[in-house]
């Protein structure tokens, strides 16, 4: 089988790869699509010794399961979720199940490549051909196109989650999404089908505005470039107009962070989504923030429970409530997965997505 390796920085195609058969509470995949995340690019920019199967958005059909595994059956056309919580922990006890300590973790080992067993990234290892994934991680879905469903595992379901469990956005308040990339685009969706009044999108690319209107967004504010760092909140506040009631960001820069308090109403809750790009901190008023009554929150996959928030995504996404193909920009085989990770560098695309070749 094919597959998409990842060693010490160095991106291996390898047509030699193997996976174990599904074990007890387990199901085995036959991928059709995969989504490719910026995340996924972290494996390339910091490299490790320890080999890896690449991906962690994925949609294909189920060729077997194992026991104890039930509502599952062969030949269902599924989408594959990036959590895989313990639930055993304190967190998971709470239902708090994407801070599981395991819920994202790497040291499973189902795959074999040339007499060595191969991590897989977030239990999933999305580039692959086939996978072995926990019965948790998998979502039947109908009426769906694989390259949509695909999306489902951690794009969509990080943005809903980002804006309803997160930033907990109400019906009639207001929310600005900063960032209108993968994650962004859900988020704005989301706002709009939780009863938002006013959905406000930012990006640095002015091109982002057609695409942010289609998702839902009201307005449309263009992110000023070469701004000092201490003039950046009051020249975003300016642009914005009236504070919002939240905010998230999907940018993790160091400079949007820094102002975001500036754009907040009182009460406004600050949502964090974007993978930093360095390791520069951003600090905030303590005082400030304690007397306007903000909240500052982050969480992995939008701290989605995977028993309840993943099927309402499903659910509104065979509804058509959550436009999911709409998102898809850019189609490669799994051949060309190095000319598909240019392109996300780049920033030329929207969503892409990886087309595995027919099963043999």
């Amino acid at each position: 089988m094919l597959g998409v390796i990842v060693q010490d920085g160095e991106l291996i195609l390898a047509d030699d790869l193997e996976v174990r058969p599904p074990g007890p509470g387990e199901v085995s995949v036959r991928v059709l699509a995969s989504g490719l995340c910026r995340s996924d690019l972290i494996l390339l920019d910091h490299p490790d010794p320890d080999p890896m199967v690449m991906g962690h958005e994925a949609a294909g059909v189920v060729r077997a399961v194992g026991s104890e595994v039930a509502g599952i059956d062969v030949g269902q056309l599924v989408a594959v979720s990036c959590q895989r919580p313990c639930l055993r922990c304190p967190v998971c006890a709470r239902g708090r199940y994407s801070a599981c300590p395991t819920a994202f973790g790497e040291t499973e080992r189902p795959f074999t490549w040339r007499g060595r067993t191969i991590r897989s990234t977030a239990r999933v290892s999305s580039l692959a051909t086939e996978i072995t994934v926990d019965a948790i991680q998998v979502h039947p879905v109908t009426g769906l196109a694989p390259e949509a469903a695909a999306l489902i595992g951690c794009a969509v379901s990080t943005g809903y989650g980002t804006v309803r469990n997160v930033a907990g956005l109400l019906p009639g308040e207001s929310v600005a999404v900063i960032g209108v990339g993968g994650i962004g685009v859900n988020s704005i969706q989301t706002a709009r089908l939780l009863g938002a009044a006013r959905v406000v999108a930012m990006d640095v690319n002015p091109d982002k505005e057609e695409i942010a209107r289609r998702f839902g967004a009201d307005e449309f504010v263009l992110v000023p470039t070469g701004v000092p760092a201490d003039l950046l909140a009051e020249e975003l506040a300016a642009r914005i107009g009236r504070p919002v009631d939240a905010l998230v960001d999907c940018t993790g820069q160091h400079g949007i962070l820094a102002a975001a308090p500036a754009l907040l109403s009182r009460g406004g809750r600050l949502a964090l989504v974007g993978i930093p790009h360095d390791a520069t901190p951003a600090s905030y008023d303590v005082m400030g923030t304690m007397h306007s009554h903000l909240t500052i929150a982050g969480a992995l996959n939008g701290a989605c429970d995977p028993f309840t928030d993943l099927p309402v995504i499903v659910g509104l996404a065979e509804q058509g409530r959550l436009d999911l193909i709409g998102q898809v920009s850019h189609r490669w085989p799994l051949t060309e997965v190095r000319d598909a990770i240019d392109a996300l560098r780049r920033g030329d695309v929207l969503r892409v997505v990886i087309e595995m070749p027919a099963a043999d």
